[in-house]
């Protein structure tokens, strides 16, 4: 198995339209403050990267695979930042919070 990050760039989908269609998101650029309905329940708290490894034990990959995960994840990670910073710098609202958010944090 091959795990491989997008070949997508932050600047090949424009904020707030659908990759596929290009149609208008809706509910883009809205937030919503965080809500218990939202947030982990208190049994899971501390414990993502034991949960994340039994989830690879349950699929049984090898070191070598479970390497190309984390790779993919961190690309991920790094993309979706990139997604945002273009967002703040474009002046959109919903991009802002997220910023702040993530800075206070």
């Amino acid at each position: 198995m091959t795990l491989r990050a997008s070949r997508l760039t932050p600047n090949s989908i424009p904020p707030g339209q659908d990759r596929l269609t290009g149609a208008p998101v809706p509910g883009y650029g809205t937030t919503r403050p965080p809500s218990a309905a939202t947030a982990p329940p208190a049994s899971r708290l501390g414990r993502s990267l034991s949960r994340f490894r039994l989830l690879l034990d349950a699929y049984g990959l090898a070191a070598a695979q479970r390497r190309e995960v984390a790779e993919a994840i961190i690309a991920n990670h790094d993309w979706d930042c990139a997604i945002i910073a273009e967002g703040v710098r474009a002046g959109h609202a919903g991009f802002i919070d997220a910023w702040k958010r993530t800075a206070a944090g």
